[in-house]
């Protein structure tokens, strides 16, 4: 997550890294866990399914697949 002070949200030079995964890369869920712990929206069971069909596509389609490394002789 990005935060910024008030200070940082007007500096036109203000360097920002690259977030972990792009947009098209990134799934939700309705539910909502409060700071310390509480659930103050649970999750859905039916959400988690159609979640588990969008990753069942995605991994259809064939994501990278890893490189063996080489066999040290």
């Amino acid at each position: 997550m990005r935060t910024e002070s008030r200070f940082e949200q007007y500096d036109l030079y203000l360097m920002l890294p690259e977030p972990l995964l792009g947009r098209q890369r990134r799934y939700t869920l309705s539910g909502r866990i409060g700071a310390s712990g509480e659930v103050l929206i649970p999750i859905e069971h039916r959400d988690i399914e159609v979640l588990a069909d969008q990753l069942a596509e995605v991994l259809a389609g064939g994501w990278p697949r890893p490189v063996r490394p080489a066999r040290c002789s």
